[in-house]
């Protein structure tokens, strides 16, 4: 039990920690700090570089990340030290691992090719799965498979109860939704940095058009567009979906999350546009996308792990 208590600990402090390094990059881009440090793995040739805002800055986002590392290599020694967790979350802790030395050699190759669009994209990418994966090893771990005890010594209520007429689709929506998020945050990454931010500088149109001349960045900005109202419509049909189902408060609660976080998010897309992207609305234009995916990862556990545990059918 003390065991399980630690690994509860340690993977919170990773997810917040990592969340924590996700969003202070967007600080570091935005502030235009990506290279204040401009070798790698020193900082102007020092362990503490010189006391300036935006080498401290940068150097902040190594410091963070260093932290990950230390949480995430004890993720992995208690995920491989236990028979019962190797059992669990064994092959996610390696996983997880390895991703976090393929973060720091994008980390690597970001500096050394100026922020190139590609690494800087791919840094992210990578960041994200790996936050996933956390989550879901926390999931795992926090809420175990099988009955449920209730405070009485009773077997509790699952999440979500099988009923006649409820919806058969959430859990594919669910997933839907994660990988288009995911997608969408992974276009906006190459969008932020290769500065097509702007390319198309009015809404809804784009330079007065509904469908514009696919030059320059105009193809990304316009996806980027067009990809978030098949988010929109994806998480609306989740949200009605999901509150069809007789479901527990906290898992509404999470569903209302997720409508917020979404329209949050599209709010700031536009205001991107409109305000000419100013670096506090575009580092937490990164920050809400990245609890939309979160939540939506932990709703896709939700309505296919606890639910397959429940005896539901997954595509019920």
């Amino acid at each position: 039990m003390k065991v399980r208590g630690y690994m509860k600990k340690i993977l919170w402090m990773t997810i917040g920690l990592t969340f924590l390094l996700i969003v202070w990059g967007g600080i570091v881009r935005n502030s235009g700090a990506g290279l204040a440090c401009p070798d790698w793995p020193l900082c102007h040739g020092k362990i503490i570089p010189p006391l300036e805002t935006l080498i401290l800055l940068e150097w902040g986002h190594r410091l963070i990340a260093s932290f990950v590392v230390l949480f995430t290599f004890l993720v992995v020694l208690f995920g491989i030290g236990s028979q019962k967790y190797r059992r669990l979350i064994g092959e996610m802790a390696l996983i997880t691992f390895f991703l976090l030395i393929v973060q720091a050699l994008l980390g690597a190759l970001t500096v050394k090719y100026g922020l190139g669009p590609q690494f800087v994209t791919l840094h992210l990418a990578v960041a994200w799965i790996f936050l996933a994966l956390l989550l879901w090893m926390y999931l795992v771990i926090a809420r175990p498979a099988g009955p449920k005890q209730s405070p009485g010594g009773g077997i509790a209520e699952p999440v979500l109860s099988e009923v006649e007429g409820a919806p058969r689709n959430d859990r594919k929506l669910a997933l839907l939704a994660t990988v288009l998020v995911y997608g969408q945050g992974v276009l906006g990454a190459y969008v932020g940095s290769s500065h097509a931010g702007l390319a198309c500088p009015d809404f809804p149109t784009c330079f007065g058009r509904w469908i514009p001349t696919m030059t320059g960045g105009i193809p990304y900005q316009f996806a980027h567009r067009m990809v978030a109202f098949l988010v929109l419509a994806t998480i609306i049909g989740l949200v009605t979906t999901g509150f069809q189902a007789p479901i527990e408060k906290c898992f509404r609660s999470l569903l209302w999350g997720i409508l917020s976080a979404t329209i949050l998010q599209i709010s700031f897309g536009i205001g991107n546009v409109l305000l000419r992207l100013p670096p506090w609305m575009s580092v937490a234009h990164l920050g809400v996308g990245t609890a939309l995916f979160a939540m939506l990862v932990v709703v896709t556990y939700i309505l296919t792990h606890e639910r397959k545990n429940a005896g539901l059918s997954p595509t019920h």
